[in-house]
């Protein structure tokens, strides 16, 4: 299962990345994209640990039930300002939108994220 999550969060990243490639490219889904490759990539490995987690897009809460092994390889700074991209991105007047340059540093953040993950996933398995 934690497969599966970590596959839906690649999806998204590689939707964010070929989102930003366009022109006139979208930062506000390409934000929303990165933001759910994070998302989903913690919620993997919560699935991996068997640790239950609600449904929520808080970054911040997941990190948390993720303990330090996910923190200590992320810059949690930047991660936590994902949240921002799950809602205000989607919806209008639901508050600013995302920048290129917000957008071009949440394919970062995601994709650090994801690699992480993928990485800690691997080893579980190998491990197992």
């Amino acid at each position: 299962m934690a497969r599966e999550w970590i596959e839906g969060a690649d999806a998204d990243l590689r939707a964010a990345e070929l989102l930003r490639s366009l022109t006139p490219p979208s930062p506000g889904i390409v934000a929303f994209h990165a933001q759910q490759a994070v998302e989903k990539s913690l919620k993997a490995y919560l699935v991996l640990r068997s640790i239950p987690f609600p449904r929520t897009h808080q970054i911040d809460l997941l990190m948390e039930l993720c303990g330090s092994e996910v923190s200590e390889n992320l810059e949690t700074t930047r991660l936590l300002r994902m949240t921002k991209f799950a809602v205000t991105t989607r919806y209008p007047g639901a508050g600013p939108r995302a920048t290129a340059e917000e957008a071009d540093d949440a394919c970062q953040i995601a994709r650090a994220a994801v690699q992480v993950i993928e990485l800690l996933i691997s080893q579980e398995q190998k491990d197992s």
